[in-house]
């Protein structure tokens, strides 16, 4: 049951009842026009008798729930590997993209394919056990990518036996590439696919060379431990080839970044772990250790319910809210690449935990909404935001919803698993406000 804890109350005294306070307002306006306009009230004459500045904490119930948006086309990073825990369980990430062909190099018929490797750029780390090997393979895809809306909950089909693999460690703090030989029966037979197909053909376009060879997947092993990130504008397929003669090889370079369609399948199995109730798209779970759960990537996404501030509302007559704060945490402590998110943001959702279907009305609560967000304190461990004129917001009734979606923010969603638990009890919405005698 939510509760509320008054923790400070200011009396102050008025000087000559209401006019005389509307003067004094009035004044403190025009001497504060550097001042943040949320805090006034806060800093009224303490010798007023007629009105009282207080202090509220509210417990803001919340609830996980599990969506289905979360869109992963052309981010700018690829997510793959395998990482299991007892809070979230399961999650899985594998990587499809395009290759991109050279619009200006040619080369000539008497030029022989000496070696294919790809390259790929780290740039996320996510796990605990990175010192255990790590298994990367690549893949061909079976058919092209589609070129918009492609969501972390799809995935697609590939080739079975691989191009080629490599199994390493991972050392976050020094390494910067790996590269994986396309070496195997399958992988030499494919290279040499594709350094015919760029000799003998002038593309006009990148779709074309899509139609010649759809682009590759990226994927870990069953026995991996660790999701790892790569930066698919600093990676590449480099194809070694020599003419008659040559003492040194000369690279053709596929590249997978801007031009190319790529994203990351992210799928997470929660089976024993508190959350595991949410196998069914926009279901809604209170966990039993009375925690709040988020995780980027797999649409793990905690529900803010604000029901009880407008339960608090009813118990005061004459409120002018001066400042409200969310605030978050201090969340349960975390290993070292299992960090939280940066920045939280705000989604108006409808009673089943869908967002607004209505454009009009969607685009209305969007706009509002984008204004708001919360940023997490590494030191303190919490996350923290002033979301004042929300408040108003929904006391002036102006809100369709008192349910809120709580979200990193739409590229880290979708470039991380990055991930958070807290107390249900340690979501409080922090209020100043001004009462009337």
């Amino acid at each position: 049951m939510t509760s509320w804890i008054l923790t400070t109350t200011f009396i102050m005294n008025l000087l000559d009842k209401k006019l005389r306070l509307i003067l004094i307002l009035a004044s403190f306006l025009i001497s504060c026009e550097d001042e943040d306009p949320n805090e006034i009230g806060t800093e009224l004459d303490p010798n007023q008798d007629n009105v009282v500045v207080k202090f509220v904490e509210i417990v803001v119930d919340n609830s996980v729930t599990y969506i289905d948006s979360i869109v992963t086309t052309n981010t700018g990073r690829l997510l793959v590997g395998r990482h299991n825990n007892p809070e979230f369980g399961l999650v899985e990430a594998e990587a499809y993209t395009e290759l991109i062909p050279d619009f200006v190099q040619t080369i000539a018929d008497s030029a022989r394919l000496d070696s294919a490797i790809l390259d790929l750029k780290y740039s996320y780390f996510f796990g605990q056990d990175f010192q255990l090997p790590q298994t990367i393979s690549v893949h061909a895809l079976t058919d092209t990518l589609p070129f918009l809306n492609n969501f972390s909950s799809a995935k697609l089909e590939f080739i079975a036996d691989s191009m080629g693999q490599v199994t390493v460690q991972v050392f976050p703090e020094v390494d910067t590439l790996v590269s994986i030989p396309l070496n195997t029966e399958l992988g030499i037979s494919t290279a040499l696919s594709i350094f015919t197909i760029v000799r003998e053909t002038d593309f006009i376009s990148q779709v074309a060379f899509a139609n010649e060879y759809p682009g590759i997947a990226i994927v870990g092993s069953e026995e991996n431990t660790a999701i790892i990130g790569f930066n698919p504008n600093l990676s590449r397929l480099n194809l070694y080839f020599s003419y008659p003669g040559d003492t040194v090889a000369s690279n053709y370079i596929l590249p997978m970044g801007i031009g190319a369609v790529s994203y990351s399948s992210i799928i997470g199995e929660r089976v024993g772990t508190q959350i595991s109730g949410l196998d069914q798209f926009y279901l809604e779970v209170r966990p039993e250790d009375s925690s709040m759960y988020l995780q980027s990537g797999t649409g793990i996404l905690p529900k803010l319910e604000f029901q009880s501030y407008l339960n608090f509302l009813d118990t005061i007559d004459n409120i002018i809210i001066n400042l409200a704060e969310l605030q978050i945490g201090p969340i349960n402590p975390f290993e070292v690449y299992q960090t939280p998110p940066a920045t939280l943001l705000f989604a108006a959702i409808d009673s089943t935990n869908v967002t607004f279907k209505d454009p009009t009305l969607r685009i209305n609560q969007e706009l509002i909404l984008g204004q708001y967000f919360l940023e997490y304190n590494e030191e303190e461990r919490i996350y923290l935001g002033r979301i004042t004129s929300l408040i108003r917001f929904f006391t002036d009734g102006n809100s369709e919803t008192t349910q809120l979606l709580l979200a990193p923010s739409p590229l880290e969603n979708a470039v991380t698993v990055n991930q958070l638990i807290t107390p249900n009890s340690s979501v409080k919405l922090k209020i100043f406000y001004t009462t009337f005698n």
